[in-house]
């Protein structure tokens, strides 16, 4: 259910944005990248394939693609190819949160709700590790 709300989300600002950016070529690997994993996570135009979407999302979202890491979310809330994790759900939407991908917020609370305080926690340092594991460039 989640899956298919993010993905209506979703779609339309990716093509809009898709079409009126100038984006850099990286940009335009994570873009490709998260597209393909959307094809092999729905089956449209491809066999579905989940593991081969969840390998394209994190590609993509290692890449600071907000899109990437809420369909991260999505197949850990709801256990689509992966073990269902509310905890490794929630560090996915929190990272697309800090991205400002407004979605996010909502699925991180409809996780969150769930939860106990010490998984939120270990959310919380899980999105920590992530961004020391992955630094950027100023």
């Amino acid at each position: 259910m989640i899956k298919r709300l993010a993905l209506l989300l979703i779609l339309p600002t990716l093509l809009s944005s898709m079409l009126s950016s100038g984006d850099e070529l990286s940009d335009s690997y994570a873009e490709a990248q998260y597209l393909q994993g959307v094809m092999y996570d729905t089956g449209e135009g491809v066999q579905q394939d989940s593991q081969a979407a969840l390998r394209l999302y994190i590609l993509a979202a290692d890449q600071d693609h907000a899109a990437a890491q809420i369909m991260l979310g999505v197949m850990y809330a709801d256990g689509n190819g992966v073990p269902k994790d509310p905890v490794m759900a929630y560090m996915w939407f929190n990272l697309a949160t800090r991205l400002g991908a407004e979605d996010a917020k909502r699925y991180r609370q409809d996780v969150a709700r769930s939860m106990t305080p010490t998984q939120i926690a270990e959310a919380q340092q899980m999105t920590l590790d992530w961004f020391e594991e992955h630094p950027r460039s100023p």
